[in-house]
């Protein structure tokens, strides 16, 4: 399923989005976790070692219309407990107008499909 920008507007995320990815992204992401079994130590060390938050494009980026770009936000456990849902929003913005994008929409999976539970991280998308 791709998903659209109206469907992201609208959709209800305290429920699992459906068919997120395509197959060929789960099969690259599938590969991915087969090189990299500890994905946390993995994530910590490449994007949060040096920095409180990273916002990234989404390298298993899910299945969108093309406009729509996917990003993802990792913010480290320290970070976390000195902001709140303003300040993350102000980061997000802040790269949106960096980016040139003038939409946005950001969520945070439902516990049921978190394939990184143990670090809190926001699933964003962009829209020219």
């Amino acid at each position: 399923m791709t998903l659209t920008w109206k469907f992201l507007l609208q959709f209800d995320f305290s429920k699992p989005l459906p068919n997120q990815r395509s197959s060929e992204t789960i099969q690259k992401y599938n590969n991915f976790k087969k090189l990299n079994k500890d994905i946390c130590s993995y994530i910590k060390n490449k994007y949060l070692n040096n920095c409180d938050y990273c916002i990234i494009k989404n390298d298993f980026p899910y299945d969108t219309e093309k406009d729509v770009k996917h990003y993802i936000l990792w913010i480290k456990d320290s970070f976390l407990e000195n902001i709140n849902k303003r300040d993350i929003e102000d980061l997000i913005q802040k790269k949106m107008l960096e980016l040139e994008y003038s939409n946005y929409i950001y969520f945070e999976n439902h516990i049921s499909v978190q394939t990184v539970p143990d670090i809190k991280h926001f699933q964003i998308f962009y829209k020219k």
